[in-house]
This record gives C-alpha cells, structure tokens and sequence, in this order.
C-alpha cells in the first residue's frame, strides 16, 4: 500500500454511543511496527483508545491505555486486537505532547516510520482505515472548514456518496454537532455494507435507529429537545412550550447575572408590545435557590414564563454556554430562528437580530 503522511486526528464534537470493551489478543489483531529515527532506547510508547461512551469528550484524559510497549534500537511494536474494522487508537509517545492517529482493523500490519524531530508527521503504509480518514481530513481542510451549519452536513453527505466505503465517515457522523438526525441516517444510508458494518458504523446505526442522538443547535432546525421544571412545579418539554405561541424567546439567565437584569426593562417593553400577536418570552435558570428565584421574578415583574434547567441540563448539553444571558428564538414547531450569546460552544450567533432593537424589527417582520 502506498505511503502517506499523517498528521494527528481533527476531532468533531459531540454525540456518544454504548460502551463496547477490547477483547484479549487474538491471532487475527494487527501489529503496528514503528520506526523513528532518533527514539531513544527505553522511551514507553503507548496505544491509546477512548471507550465509546467518552467519543465526544475532548481530551487526553478519557483514552484508556490499551497496551504499552518500549523501544529498542529506534523500533517498537504493537500487537493487540479488535472486535470490528475501523477502530481509532492513538500512540503516544513518552514526553511528547503530540500523538498520531491510526484507524486499524484487524489483519492489518502497519509500519509507522518517521524521525522524532518530525514527529508525529509520520509515513504510515499498511492501513486502509488510516490513509481513509486522512483523506477526510485533507478534504475538510480544503473544502468544508470555514462552513457552518447546513453547509457542513451537506459537505459530509457528499463526501459520503462519493466515497461509501470510507470507515472513518461513521464516526465523523456520530460526532457531528453540525448534522440533525435524519441528515445522518440519510449520509449513513449512502455508505456501503463494509462501512455501515465497520466499528463505528455499528455504533452510529444502534444511535441512529435507538433515537439516541442529539439534534444540533442549528438555524431551521428542530431545537434539541430537553424539558425543564416550570414554576407550577409540572415538567414540560421545550417543544410543548413552543406550541402555546407563534414566536417564543427563551432568555437564558440568572439572578446574580447584572447583565441579565439589566435587559429585563427592554424585554419587559417588548413582551407587551407583541405577547397579544402570538409572542412570549421563556425564562431559563439553573442551580437557583427556589425562594430566591420566585423573589427575583415578582421583584423584577418579569410575568412570563419560567422554568429551572435541572432536569436535562440544556445549558451544558444544548446551549453549551460560557456565559449569559444568551437568547435563541423558535417557532410554533420547535424550529430555531436565531442565536445569540457571547460565549457558546455550540453555535457561532445566527439568524435575523434578536438584541435590543434587532428584536423588534425582527418581531415586527415574522409577525405580521
């Protein structure tokens, strides 16, 4: 197989599967030798892998060591086994900061080769699966990088049809914050038995038709689903309070947050302006004293609607919030209209404006 280079592994975010566990070495496993010009005799080098219930987790400290090996004479090896084709393991080298990536199955016999200096820009030969999510990877750096949203689930959608048999895909899929639910099932749909079959094919499938992924925070897209516990004390799901108006503004806030408070005059001014033409306001907290946060709401004369975030944790799995106040407005349906907020890890801002006057005019325009 020819040589390619390898630089490390560009992680997508967030949607994790069921744990599965590394079975013993098996006759059928792979072998990684490697050789590095420079690597010192008795440096550890370490195969690393994340169980599946830690994919979306970023970070060096939810991968498992899966075997450890020393070097001799500027080689080392590895020799372990997997259940199914198209498993992402990280080697790590002792008292390097960076690592490379390999997406091995089994049978395979990869040779790593490279100099420390270089490292982890390696040549690698002998792994399908490895030269694969490289060319992903080259294809998202030239062609989908700087897009957004729909953009980048239309850009993996194409790449799969173009490429169905590429192990790598599944798991770009599973983590995906960009692509709703259907856009994966109809991606993975477009992949061959092989991929669909491989390891993280399985995985992404049991989500897929389990109903276990997450929607993205996405302009057109349904709002990922969480619940929240309303003042009467009922549990209501974000898309049954979306269905009681046209427009609903969910206002993420806090009573310690001044710039929260600060807003509740102009949104009080807009809330009565437009709460007879189908609009209403959803105010969201999270980790308030009860008393404290019923005083705020009378004190501050903020009359709408209000729930504690402490059933689903919309802030940390949906908004993914640095910071509030954040707004987002939805629709009758649950669709996002737009986002806002000055820290997120979920979206970059969108759609028309929803601060200050932007709201109004915005009000105004789907309102009429």
């Amino acid at each position: 197989m020819k040589a390619f280079h390898l630089a490390f592994c560009i992680p997508f975010l967030v949607n994790a599967a069921s744990a599965n566990t590394l079975p013993s070495a098996q006759a059928e496993g792979f072998t990684v030798s490697i050789n590095l010009k420079g690597l010192p005799d008795g440096t550890k080098l370490y195969l690393l892998a994340k169980k599946d219930a830690d994919l979306g987790k970023p970070g060096s400290k939810y991968r498992d060591t899966v075997a450890v090996t020393t070097a001799s004479g500027e080689k080392a090896s590895f020799s372990e086994a997997i259940v199914n084709k198209g498993k992402l393991f990280v080697v790590s080298i002792e008292g390097q900061k960076s690592t490379a990536s390999l997406l091995i199955s089994n049978k395979e016999k990869i040779s790593v080769r490279g100099t420390m200096k270089e490292w982890p820009k390696v040549k690698v030969s002998g792994s399908k699966g490895t030269a694969q999510m490289t060319d992903f990877q080259s294809y998202l750096s030239n062609k989908i990088m700087n897009q957004k949203g729909a953009a980048i689930s239309t850009g993996i959608a194409k790449y799969a049809k173009a490429n169905p048999d590429n192990l790598y895909l599944p798991l770009i899929m599973l983590q995906s914050a960009s692509m709703t639910s259907e856009e994966k099932k109809a991606a993975f749909e477009k992949l061959s038995p092989v991929a669909r079959d491989s390891y993280y094919g399985q995985l992404l499938s049991s989500a897929i038709y389990n109903n276990k992924l997450s929607e993205p925070l996405r302009e057109g897209a349904l709002i990922p689903e969480f619940r929240l516990r309303m003042l009467d004390g009922d549990t209501v799901s974000i898309r049954e309070i979306a269905k009681k108006n046209k427009l609903t503004l969910i206002d993420y806030w806090g009573t310690w947050c001044g710039p929260c408070v600060g807003e509740f005059p102009f949104l009080k001014q807009v809330y009565a302006q437009f709460k007879d033409k189908g609009f209403s306001i959803l105010g969201i907290t999270q980790n308030e004293q009860e008393q404290g946060w019923r005083k705020a709401i009378d004190n501050h004369g903020i009359n709408w609607q209000h729930g504690a975030d402490e059933v689903d944790d919309a802030r940390g799995k949906v908004f993914r919030l640095n910071s509030i106040p954040a707004y987002t407005l939805i629709d009758q349906e649950g669709k996002v209209i737009a986002f806002i907020a000055n820290g997120s890890k979920a979206s970059e801002p969108f759609g028309p404006p929803i601060w200050q006057k932007g709201l109004i005019t915005t009000l105004e325009e789907l309102l009429k």
